[in-house]
């Protein structure tokens, strides 16, 4: 889909129902994605091509099984330059970017990695400079609310946060956003609302998976079927760290910290390694006060196997 948007006189930049923003801009904003997916009458996600979408994959791509987000993102980028050659081989500036995160990043991010490898060595192959990307910083951290809500809980949730975008590293560029899946549009909303302030000169709006518009206006929850399609455990989580094949986000960190079983948590936290547990506490301490007082049992748990393997750095 091509989009011309806010045309190069002064005008209102309306997001999420609110005038928040007016510009001198002129931007052209491009959005695609890989999987355009309606249900069906069995309930299932059917893609554009009439084949069952994954749902299994998609929800062990959210609890941290990175080898999924690196085919959706070798997928991603392969049909972006594919799909717009002349964007693909841009002689300026390239910044991207995926969703707005504090300190530990969602699991889009697994796929912005990657695509930004794809696109790289695509581009420094040819003789032109590697992609930049931004981190747009949040204030706030988010929670399995989001997922669950309709498009007025996302835009009210969106709407308490902070948000800082670099605004000189955006001005001028080809600014691409890429995120998991569309549900409401929201997320990309707010992305649009910050950063067409900022004077890029083209934007693309990347998905893996867009909802069916019809269906998600009512039926938002949909999303937050698709990421627990398969239920967490802790066993598949040590599996996917012993197989090299997992990367830490803030969906699987939120539910480990949740686990009910306090006793089963301690078991999973003494089998692990310094360096997942030191990542782990990272991302504890790294986010808000909000979210370190967020799980105040597990918490008790974790900082107690950090303290009698020696990894309490002196501060317990």
């Amino acid at each position: 889909m091509f989009i011309k948007a806010f045309p190069g006189t002064s005008h209102p930049l309306r997001i999420l129902g609110d005038i928040v923003a007016t510009a001198l801009v002129d931007v052209h904003v491009t959005r695609h994605n890989l999987y355009e997916l309606h249900v069906d009458t069995d309930d299932q996600l059917i893609d554009q091509k009439g084949d069952l979408f994954d749902v299994a994959a998609y929800s062990r791509f959210k609890y941290g099984q990175a080898d999924t987000g690196r085919k959706y993102a070798v997928a991603l980028a392969r049909d972006f330059i594919a799909t717009y050659p002349d964007a693909a081989l841009h002689e300026d500036k390239i910044v991207v970017s995926g969703p707005s995160y504090k300190y530990l990043s969602t699991a889009s991010h697994g796929i912005v990695h990657y695509f930004c490898m794809v696109l790289n060595a695509y581009r420094v192959q040819r003789g032109l400079d590697p992609v930049q990307q931004l981190h747009s910083i949040r204030s706030t951290v988010g929670s399995d609310a989001y997922a669950a809500g309709d498009a007025a809980l996302r835009a009210t949730h969106l709407a308490k946060s902070q948000y800082h975008v670099d605004t000189e590293m955006v001005r001028g560029s080809l600014f691409i956003f890429i995120d998991d899946v569309n549900v409401t549009g929201a997320t990309e909303e707010r992305t649009l609302e910050r950063t067409i302030p900022c004077e890029p000169s083209e934007i693309f709006c990347l998905h893996v998976a867009a909802i069916d518009p019809a269906y998600a206006e009512t039926n938002a929850a949909i999303e937050n079927v698709m990421n627990k399609a398969v239920p967490l455990s802790l066993d598949g989580v040590c599996s996917l760290i012993q197989g090299d094949n997992f990367r830490l986000n803030t969906r699987v960190f939120r539910s480990i910290m949740e686990w009910k079983d306090l006793e089963e948590l301690k078991r999973f936290l003494q089998s692990q390694k310094e360096s997942i547990l030191l990542e782990m506490y990272a991302a504890l301490v790294g986010g808000t006060s909000e979210m370190y007082g967020r799980f105040p049992a597990a918490t008790q748990v974790f900082e107690q196997v950090l303290e009698r393997r020696g990894l309490s750095l002196g501060v317990l």
